[in-house]
C-alpha cells in the first residue's frame, strides 16, 4: 500500500509541475496540495510498518510494571542474605539492650523480633513466595543450618537480656503514662500497675486485656493492679 500511494503522489507532483509550465496555476496548486497529502499518507504507512507489534512491546507503562512484579524473583539468594544479616547482627550484640531511654514500642519491636527468630518464624514473615521459602527451610542444608544458628543466637540473647527488656519496658511505660498519674513497677517477671482507676474492676480488666499480649511477649508471668501505692489488697493476673 505504501508503494502504491507513493507512486500516485509522485505522478500528481509531476502533473503539478506541468500545470505550472502551462501557467494553469489553480490546477497546479490543487495538484500540489493533493500530492502533499498523499506523501503524508504514504509516510504514515511507512512508519506503521516499523512499529514492533509484539504483545510485550505494546504494553503501556502500567502493564509493564505489573508484569515485572509478577515475574518470579530469586528467593534463595534473598533468603540467604537475610539469614546472614540477622546472624551478624545477633553475633555483634546489636540486640543486647544498652542503658538509655527507650519507647515502649521500640522495646516491643525488638523483643518480638528476637522471639520470632528464636522460634524460627521470622524468615517466613513477609516472604514474597511463602511456599518457596518454606520449602527451602525444609530442604536446603545451608539455609537450615543458617536458621538453626539464628535460633540459637536469639535464644542466647533472650536469656541474657530479657530482664533488661522488662525493666526498660516498665520504665518506658511509666514515663509515657506519667501525665495520667500511672505508676509502673517491675520486679523480676512481675509488673505492677498503680492507678486510682483500679478501684473499679472494669478498669482492671480493660487494662489487662490491653497489655496482655505485650506482657506475654516480654516474658512477664504476673501482672498486679493496685488502686493505691500501699500494702493493700490488689488484683493480679497470672500470665500464661
Amino acid at each position: 500500500m505504501f508503494i502504491i500511494i507513493f507512486i500516485i503522489a509522485f505522478v500528481v507532483s509531476i502533473i503539478a509541475v506541468v500545470e505550472i509550465c502551462k501557467k494553469e496555476y489553480v490546477n497546479a496548486i490543487i495538484a500540489a496540495i493533493f500530492s502533499f497529502g498523499l506523501f503524508c499518507i504514504a509516510g504514515l504507512f511507512h512508519n506503521d510498518r516499523h512499529i514492533d507489534k509484539s504483545p510485550e512491546n505494546n504494553l503501556d507503562s502500567t502493564q509493564k510494571i505489573a508484569q515485572d512484579k509478577i515475574k518470579p524473583k530469586p528467593v534463595r539468594p534473598e533468603l540467604m542474605w537475610l539469614i546472614n544479616n540477622v546472624n551478624n547482627s545477633l553475633e555483634k550484640g546489636e540486640y543486647n539492650l544498652k542503658e538509655g531511654d527507650y519507647s515502649s514500642d521500640f522495646i516491643l519491636m525488638r523483643i518480638n523480633f528476637l522471639n520470632e527468630v528464636a522460634q524460627g518464624r521470622y524468615f517466613l514473615g513477609g516472604a514474597i513466595n511463602r511456599d518457596s521459602v518454606n520449602h527451602l527451610m525444609r530442604t536446603d542444608t545451608e539455609i537450615k543450618e543458617g536458621i538453626a544458628k539464628s535460633k540459637v543466637l536469639a535464644k542466647k540473647v533472650l536469656a541474657n537480656t530479657s530482664q533488661k527488656y522488662r525493666r526498660a519496658y516498665g520504665k518506658a511505660l511509666s514515663n509515657e503514662l506519667w501525665t495520667e498519674d500511672y505508676k509502673i513497677r517491675v520486679s523480676g517477671k512481675t509488673i505492677t500497675f498503680i492507678h486510682y482507676s483500679y478501684a473499679a474492676n472494669r478498669n482492671i480488666a480493660a487494662d489487662y486485656q490491653k497489655y496482655h499480649a505485650d506482657l506475654k511477649s516480654l516474658g512477664f508471668k504476673r501482672a498486679n493492679f493496685k488502686w493505691i501505692d500501699a500494702n493493700t489488697e490488689y488484683t493480679y493476673y497470672t500470665i500464661d
